[in-house]
């Protein structure tokens, strides 16, 4: 079953960096047991990206985002906003949620 992950992530123009930093954290945390495609960035607004990863590596996918701290030697800050199970109600979402900063 798929989990959609809205993540927020400070300063916006790192966006698709971050997005690069996470998927490669979440390899190394997984390493051989790592499923192709089973993390995808499938929707990205203005600072918020929705990452799709099925319900049993979501807990990998969040110590992912805790552990990226800079990218392109530039502190980021990245937070996991809403975990949900449709990718409607996460686009929705993404696109209403107040900003943390």
């Amino acid at each position: 079953m798929a989990r959609y992950v809205v993540v927020e992530v400070y300063p916006a123009e790192l966006l698709d960096a971050v997005c690069d930093a996470v998927r490669r954290k979440f390899q190394e945390l997984l390493g051989v047991r790592i499923i192709k495609g089973s993390l995808l960035p499938v929707f990205r607004h203005k600072n918020r990206v929705v990452f799709r990863v099925t319900t049993r590596l979501l807990p990998y996918l969040r110590a992912s985002i805790v552990l990226v701290r800079h990218v392109e030697e530039r502190p980021v800050l990245v937070v996991s906003r809403r975990v949900t199970g449709s990718l409607r109600k996460a686009k929705a979402q993404a696109c209403s949620l107040e900003p943390l900063i």
